[in-house]
C-alpha cells in the first residue's frame, strides 16, 4: 500500500505543478481557465482517494 500511497502524492505534486504551469502561461482565454478546471477537479479526486487510503491502511 505504500506504493499506491507514493504514487498519490505524486500525483497530487504533478497537478500542483500543471496548475503552476497554466497560471505561468496566463492569459484569459476559455482553454486555460477549462484546464484548470479540470484538474482542480482531478486534484479533488485524488486527494480523496489518498485520504481513503489513509484511513484503510495507516502508515505503519
Amino acid at each position: 500500500m505504500s506504493n499506491v500511497r507514493t504514487w498519490c502524492s505524486a500525483a497530487l505534486t504533478d497537478e500542483t505543478t500543471c496548475l503552476d504551469g497554466v497560471a505561468q502561461a496566463g492569459g484569459r482565454q476559455a482553454r486555460p481557465r477549462r484546464t484548470r478546471r479540470e484538474v482542480l477537479a482531478i486534484a479533488q479526486v485524488t486527494s480523496n482517494a489518498l485520504a481513503l487510503l489513509n484511513r484503510v491502511t495507516p502508515e505503519q
